[in-house]
């Protein structure tokens, strides 16, 4: 839970290749801000334009509103948007997000998402439940991520809401910890 070092406006400019097959060019500008409500809520805005070989050009706006319950938790609302040459519409997500400090070596999160795109024939594509579940193990600078999910999607309007269940692991090096 770390606060913005900043609250006035930052640009920054990025221009690379998503390593992924077929290699991805990409170039973008963005612009963010945050403002505290109190010295308990933060707001945060960050727009990006964009043009990439797969989506053309492109536009993305964010907004996450954050709130402290305590020394140990946080509050996230993500709100985001989407458009390009690619999407049909705009493209959007919001996600409730509960973060919770349970130890210095252990973190969980509890997420609530929906997402779709506006143009589409459903444009609610999906919307689920999970959590992410962080543990320090081995070294103090090595965490084992473990990401359980339902998710209920639907493509077509003649279709029903199908349940996918999906669990992510991975693991995470903060170099930060492993240069100290």
């Amino acid at each position: 839970f770390s606060p913005p070092r900043r609250t006035h406006g930052k640009f920054g400019v990025d221009v690379g290749v998503r390593a992924r097959f077929p290699l991805e060019p990409y170039v973008k500008g963005n612009w963010s801000t945050a403002r505290f409500f109190g010295e308990e809520s933060l707001a945060r805005y960050r727009h990006t334009v964009f043009w990439r070989g797969d989506d053309g050009f492109g536009s993305t706006g964010r907004l996450d509103l954050e709130r402290l319950l305590g020394p140990r938790a946080l509050l996230r609302w993500t709100n985001s948007g989407t458009w390009s040459e690619a999407t049909d519409g705009l493209f959007w997500f919001s996600t409730l997000t509960l973060y919770q400090d349970l130890s210095k070596r252990r973190a969980v999160a509890w997420h609530l998402r929906a997402e779709g795109e506006t143009g589409e024939e459903v444009p609610l594509r999906y919307y689920g439940v999970g959590a992410t579940l962080r543990l320090n193990i081995l070294r103090r600078w090595l965490y084992l991520e473990m990401r359980p999910a339902l998710n209920w999607r639907r493509e077509k309007l003649d279709e029903r809401r199908e349940l996918v269940p999906a669990l992510a692991v991975g693991f995470d090096i903060a170099l930060d910890r492993a240069l100290e």
